[in-house]
């Protein structure tokens, strides 16, 4: 069975995009927790960054997606508890690949979800690399 995908297909191609940004959000999370970012610390910055509301639910669902990659010894007792309780405040359970294009459609591609994803990541890279941000 072959699995190429067409990229010259606009819709494969917004579906590989859409995938590498997934991968994206959940590498900066990952790597920012080995740098000792907490879930709440990430949370406030984003929100305190982006000024948009509606990006505090959509951290929780990258670092909730990050959590569901992690092994058990990869979780510290800190990290789950955290965890436990976004999950609890906002329900969110969708953690499965292509989260994000459900995100996306759930939120009906309005200007604001463009702006909670695009500053999400930019805040994120930019506590990865704050050089870059300079």
């Amino acid at each position: 069975m072959d699995h190429d995908i067409d990229l010259e297909c606009p819709g494969c191609r917004m579906l590989v995009e859409l995938f590498e940004v997934e991968a994206a959000l959940r590498d900066c999370s990952l790597r920012l927790w080995v740098a000792g970012w907490s879930p709440i610390e990430l949370l406030d910055e984003v929100v305190r960054v982006t000024g948009l509301a509606g990006s505090r639910d959509f951290v929780v669902q990258v670092l909730l997606v990050d959590d569901s990659h992690r092994s058990e010894q990869a979780r510290t007792p800190e990290w789950t508890s955290r965890i436990t309780a976004l999950r609890a405040m906002t329900a969110i359970d969708d953690v499965s690949l292509g989260w994000l294009g459900r995100w996306i459609v759930g939120n009906h591609y309005s200007v604001e979800s463009e702006c909670i994803l695009n500053g999400t990541l930019r805040t994120l890279q930019e506590l990865l690399h704050p050089s870059i941000a300079a």
